[in-house]
């Protein structure tokens, strides 16, 4: 990302209601910065980072620790998704902890959330003028670049149902299992069969990572 008068839009997703209200407080006192969206779940981060309504951040601020999924997950996935968009993972936890995994995941860097205050000004300041990170061991171009390399040689010979493909795109609308089952009046059971099968034919690894690879695809 280059140095640029526009503004950089940050979206946050962190279960954790006091560390949003810490995080919101922090990224309105960085320069040339304003806040896109905060929202507590990864599957919801996930949804917005594929929405084409002007939702989709310059930066995600990612906590490596979430409800719904891991935080390493919504990283990977949202990194499948656009390589513009960076992700910067923050932890609780020692950083020990998360490092390797955060960076095979495509993250920028790592943020223990003791340090958010100092740290997270100078991160996305360095974001901005296009700087590589200082604070973990591997670059996560290459994490990405070979992850993307491979993921073009799968063979997706086995083309989704209209039924998988339709299911699918509801979960990246962010519908429940339960709210798919209504609309396409079919059983919660039905429903997961659905999701397993495209998961399989898209050789994904978890439904979030389907997800990404069916919105490269243009399958909805």
């Amino acid at each position: 990302m280059q140095q640029s008068q526009t503004p950089i839009s940050v979206g946050i997703v962190d279960n954790d209601p006091c560390a949003l209200r810490i995080l919101t407080a922090i990224v309105a006192t960085i320069h040339n910065c304003r806040l896109l969206w905060t929202c507590s779940t990864g599957a919801t981060a996930i949804q917005r980072c594929l929405s084409r309504q002007g939702r989709t951040p310059d930066v995600l601020i990612v906590d490596m620790s979430l409800d719904d999924m891991p935080g390493t997950t919504v990283c990977e996935t949202v990194r499948t998704i656009s390589r513009n968009i960076t992700v910067i993972a923050i932890t609780a936890y020692s950083a020990h902890r998360y490092q390797e995994a955060s960076s095979k995941a495509g993250a920028y860097t790592l943020i223990t959330k003791d340090h958010l205050n100092t740290a997270l000004p100078k991160v996305i300041h360095d974001i901005a003028n296009g700087l590589p990170a200082d604070t973990i061991p591997h670059s996560p171009k290459r994490s990405i670049s070979h992850a993307t390399s491979s993921e073009e040689h799968h063979d997706y010979d086995k083309a989704l149902s209209e039924r998988e493909q339709k299911t699918l795109g509801l979960y990246a609308e962010g519908y429940s299992t339960r709210d798919i089952a209504t609309t396409m009046n079919i059983s919660e059971s039905t429903v997961y069969s659905y999701q397993n099968r495209a998961v399989s034919k898209l050789h994904a690894r978890n439904l979030a990572h389907a997800i990404a690879l069916g919105a490269r695809k243009g399958l909805w």
